[in-house]
């Protein structure tokens, strides 16, 4: 499943993972099918938080604050469960007062829900090593093309000199030289076949 596919996945879907469809069911859909870890094998939401081979060998860092796209927060408490947690991913980093999120069993029971939410009640986000999937490098933006030079341009073919260009141009080889010193260079014998000179 790639990362568009999983956060175009429909509000009110719910989404099945290892037979359990609660919350962790989603955050496991985006480790295995998205990231293309492993299952992770606990037995809440709370404990992605708490328990620390979730980090370790999940490939997660432990993040208190400003979550960013593609992090999972971990809550507990007034809006979630105090004993098992929730979790849910975040589709939309941090704006000053909220963040986007993409979760299951919030509010409606075994689907999945967009929300805004604050940071109370928020005990911590995951971040995965794999920034390369979920927010990857833009694409260099390309050199911009070479200035073409004003004017005509011959192109040195193999055995010709300043002069025979001269010649078939109609003008002194010594002009030609001096419009094309900056490519030939100091010596006005020493061409090579693809230079291209300006007349």
């Amino acid at each position: 499943m790639s990362l568009a596919e999983f956060e175009a996945i429909p509000d009110g879907t719910t989404v099945f993972n290892h037979g359990a469809s609660e919350c962790v069911a989603l955050a496991n859909q985006f480790n295995e099918g998205v990231l293309g870890g492993g299952f992770v094998a606990v037995g809440s939401a709370l404990q992605w938080w708490t328990n620390p081979n979730v980090s370790s060998v999940h490939g997660f860092e432990r993040i208190t604050e400003n979550p960013q796209h593609g992090d999972l927060f971990i809550a507990s408490c007034e809006l979630y469960d105090c004993t098992f947690g929730h979790i849910g991913y975040v589709v939309r980093g941090w704006d000053g007062s909220t963040f986007g999120t993409i979760e299951q069993n919030a509010g409606i029971p075994n689907a999945v829900t967009r929300h805004n939410r604050t940071m109370a009640n928020v005990d911590g986000f995951l971040r995965t090593v794999r920034q390369d999937i979920v927010n990857p490098a833009p694409a260099p933006t390309p050199e911009p093309p070479a200035p073409t030079p004003a004017g005509n341009v011959y192109v040195v073919q193999p055995g010709d000199t300043l002069s025979e260009i001269g010649d078939s141009l109609g003008m002194n080889w010594v002009d030609l030289y001096e419009a094309n010193r900056d490519v030939v260079g100091d010596n006005p014998d020493l061409i090579f076949p693809g230079q291209e000179l300006r007349y």
